[in-house]
């Protein structure tokens, strides 16, 4: 399917060129950098494939070589095509033709492109739009590649129910967690557009790669013996080309004074040559929050509540059978329960916080762009004080609503229970007796908005 994928592409740009209107391209940026941006994070989506070639280690015959050699290559490869087929379809369609189109039909924009450059090259759209079926499928079989493989080591690790770590006699392969995988993606397909599927399945992902590049930072820190399979060739190299690019933003772009602009490369310089080895991955996380800020507020809410879903699972049952944890400590002992207790409660006040915060943005944002008139301030003013209105917090928000009644009903007792069989309510250990009387509290609030917006 791949090979069609690539066969089809290489045959739009090459029919594609023929038709390019240069005039097409101009203006080559009319929604400007707020608008690159906004689209970045959307598409991000296209290249969230190349993290499914991590997830098959165990099933390559030489990781070491393969892995990067994949990761790297599909990423090189896919950059490659996305530039030249972005390239070939702005060139057929105009920014104003576009927007007429994409309003009045639901055709695929390759396809919609080719035929209003070219009507009478019907054969051409019907090769191209075959293409789009192709990628789609591809799409849901890598889904149902990599994300059993990621339910199937959470298995193996304790933080799952074991059934889900079996594998296949004959066909070797996790079929419990495919089977669990397929009926979660059959469940939300049936009732999210694409459009919410594909935001959601962006905040998560780049949510992961957050994590990640924040852990390389942590191994950095506490671990900078380990052994590594592989480090990226040429370190100070990539931060010289790193630093040039910054310099040649700030002599360019940066309206400061000359002095000025020696300090900040001199700072830069100072910063690249002292922490060149966590540099690349700080980059990442700051990248990620950038394209998570373009994201709709409304993508952030779900986000926070399938989060919050996970929180109650992890406490629930993660925490508990961890095999990790396990080696610390003796399963059900003192000890552990009061560790569940202490994390269960950060995670319960992180979750809530994330919840509410989230809807608060969400409010805001939408008061904010109703209210027109006002200009800086004024129009922030005026937003705020319609987001902090009663009237809107007493609306049911299900996506609000659902996690905050799975918080107060099931995570609450949960850490209420651990802090108490750890002897958290007696005076020797304060930490768990704080843990148990904050989800008390919690829960009592808790229970009290819920009320006041169900009744």
């Amino acid at each position: 399917m791949v090979g069609i994928k690539i066969v089809v592409l290489t045959f739009f740009i090459i029919v594609g060129f023929f038709w390019v209107q240069p005039s097409n391209w101009t203006p080559f940026a009319p929604n400007g950098w707020a608008g690159i941006s906004a689209g970045a994070a959307i598409v991000f989506f296209a290249y969230i494939g190349f993290d499914a070639v991590s997830t098959v280690a165990e099933e390559t015959r030489n990781p070491k070589r393969d892995l990067p050699i994949g990761i790297i290559g599909s990423l090189l490869i896919c950059t490659l095509f996305y530039i030249v087929v972005s390239a070939v379809f702005t060139g057929l369609i105009s920014t104003p033709d576009l927007k007429m189109k994409l309003a009045s039909e639901q055709a695929e924009p390759l396809t919609m492109a080719l035929q209003h450059a070219a009507p009478h090259l019907g054969w051409a759209v019907g090769i191209v739009a075959f293409g789009s079926v192709i990628a789609h499928t591809a799409v849901l079989l890598i889904f149902q590649l990599g994300q059993p493989r990621i339910f199937f080591s959470m298995s193996r690790d304790g933080l799952l129910p074991r059934t889900f770590s079996h594998v296949h006699k004959k066909f070797r392969t996790p079929h419990k967690a495919t089977i669990l995988t397929g009926v979660f993606v059959a469940l939300f397909a049936a009732f999210a557009s694409i459009d919410e599927m594909v935001d959601l399945t962006n905040i998560g992902t780049l949510f992961a790669f957050i994590l990640v590049c924040s852990g390389i930072i942590v191994l950095r820190k506490k671990d900078p013996g380990r052994p590594r399979p592989f480090k990226v060739p040429g370190g100070w190299l990539w931060s010289g080309i790193m630093y040039a690019a910054v310099a040649l933003v700030v002599i360019l772009f940066v309206p400061a004074s000359v002095p000025a602009k020696i300090l900040l490369l001199a700072a830069a310089a100072t910063v690249f040559a002292l922490a060149r080895n966590i540099i690349f991955p700080l980059l990442g996380v700051l990248s990620c929050l950038y394209l998570i800020f373009y994201l709709p507020p409304t993508s952030w809410l779900r986000f926070a509540a399938w989060l919050n879903f996970g929180f109650v699972i992890y406490v629930a049952y993660g925490a508990i059978h961890s095999r990790l944890m396990a080696a610390d400590m003796k399963k059900h002992s003192p000890e552990h329960e009061a560790f569940t207790a202490r994390v269960g409660i950060i995670l319960l006040v992180m979750g809530n916080a994330l919840l509410f915060l989230t809807r608060a943005f969400d409010l805001f944002r939408a008061a904010y762009v109703k209210l027109a008139d006002p200009a800086g301030w004024s129009r922030i003013s005026a937003a705020l004080a319609q987001m902090l209105h009663s009237g809107q917090w007493t609306e049911v928000s299900l996506f609000l609503v659902i996690p905050l009644a799975l918080n107060t009903l099931v995570l609450c007792p949960l850490i209420i229970r651990r802090a108490a069989k750890a002897g958290g309510f007696s005076k020797k250990d304060k930490k768990s007796r704080a843990a148990g009387n904050a989800a008390i509290v919690i829960a009592v609030l808790s229970l009290i908005y819920l009320a006041i917006v169900l009744f």
